[in-house]
């Protein structure tokens, strides 16, 4: 083998080498640019949940501020009933009956 065969073999080869070289840096670039969608596609869905994780606690707290607003209101008209002092209540009949002052009204003895 001469030294132009050996020449073109090693220019053959180093061909070769630099088309490889750009499929890679092609596959390279790819694999990096669906990377990069698919971190941009992830941080879209995190902003996504924390906003929708944010509505969620607002609508809790305000419910929660309803709970505690309406337990206060509980506990106030409880107080206040157990302040008043229950009364007998009188049937209509009995109270008629009562102060009926004629002969003819039956006695409730």
């Amino acid at each position: 083998m001469n030294i132009d065969e050996k020449l073109d073999l090693i220019l053959k080869k180093l061909d070769e080498h630099g088309t490889k070289l750009d499929e890679h840096s092609r596959i390279l670039g790819a694999l990096i640019h669906g990377q990069e969608e698919l971190k941009a596609n992830l941080e879209g869905f995190k902003l996504e949940t924390y906003k929708q994780f944010g509505e969620i606690k607002a609508k809790q707290d305000a419910f929660e501020k309803k709970q505690d607003t309406f337990d206060a209101k509980l506990d106030y008209l409880k107080r206040a009933l157990g302040r008043l002092k229950p009364t007998p209540i009188a049937s209509k009949k009995s109270l008629v009956l009562n102060n009926c002052k004629t002969p003819l009204c039956p006695s409730l003895n």
